[in-house]
């Protein structure tokens, strides 16, 4: 997976560009009032957890912390790069840490199945894709998070020589589940990424760059880094913040 690689050899890279989006928070949000819709937790005496490709857990562990609020939650964390090792600072009461690649594991039986920016790295992907709606429960639910053809930064994506997006299309992802015959719902859903560190090509506009589009600044040639810039304040709103679109692909069992 390409983009463990870069936060595994330059970790503060991810670090700096969160900091400088809400992008993990809307998500937490989201899945939080997702889970507090489907699940009834005053009769679930046991809730399964499943987060498939958890980095080094900006999502998974306040949705732990959430989730151990309402119930007993066993959890298991498939992650094949080192940065599963961070779960280690915490002391949740049930956790199971799985660092193998993902198409290699048996993903566990469970009621709630994270996957957010994992499928379109993968090699198989449609079999990962099918064997986490095989390990959904009865009653469970299933989200995958990928970036939305229309978000800012793949617009961008498309500015810079050489580059496209990486993504893979949220319609080869809906053709998965309609081969499986399983329920989904897509929902679009916005966040904001601060870019003004971009302009003044400081450290923190380095790594902004760096982790959106996987080539460092100093790769890019005056001309190219001038069109750029001027593209991204043109796309960039009066705060400078780009509009991160996801598409956010639930699925139900």
């Amino acid at each position: 997976m390409a983009d463990a690689k870069l936060y595994t050899n330059t970790p503060d890279i991810y670090k700096r560009y969160v900091k400088h989006t809400t992008q993990k928070q809307v998500l937490v949000e989201k899945i939080e009032q997702a889970l507090l819709e489907r699940f009834d937790f005053g009769l679930q005496k046991e809730f399964t957890f499943v987060d498939v490709g958890a980095g080094e857990g900006l999502v998974t562990i306040p949705i732990i912390q959430f989730l151990e609020s309402k119930t007993n939650v066993l959890t298991s964390i498939i992650e094949p790069s080192p940065m599963i090792e961070n779960f280690n600072s915490y002391r949740f009461n049930h956790l199971t840490l799985i660092q193998k690649p993902i198409e290699e594991v048996s993903i566990p039986q469970a009621d709630f199945i994270l996957c957010s920016h994992v499928v379109p790295y993968l090699n198989d992907s449609q079999n990962v894709v099918a064997s986490m709606v095989s390990a959904l429960k009865s009653g469970g639910m299933g989200l995958i998070v990928v970036t939305n053809n229309e978000s800012d930064d793949a617009w961008l994506k498309k500015t810079l020589v050489d580059l496209s997006d990486a993504g893979m299309s949220t319609d080869i992802i809906i053709e998965y589940f309609k081969n499986l015959e399983i329920q989904y719902r897509i929902e679009t859903v916005e966040s904001s990424i601060n870019v003004r560190a971009c302009f003044d090509q400081g450290d923190d506009g380095q790594a902004i760059f760096l982790f959106m589009f996987k080539k460092p600044m100093s790769s890019l040639s005056p001309e190219e880094l001038e069109r750029f810039l001027k593209a991204m304040k043109g796309r960039a709103n009066r705060n400078g913040e780009l509009t991160k679109r996801e598409d956010y692909i639930w699925f139900y069992h």
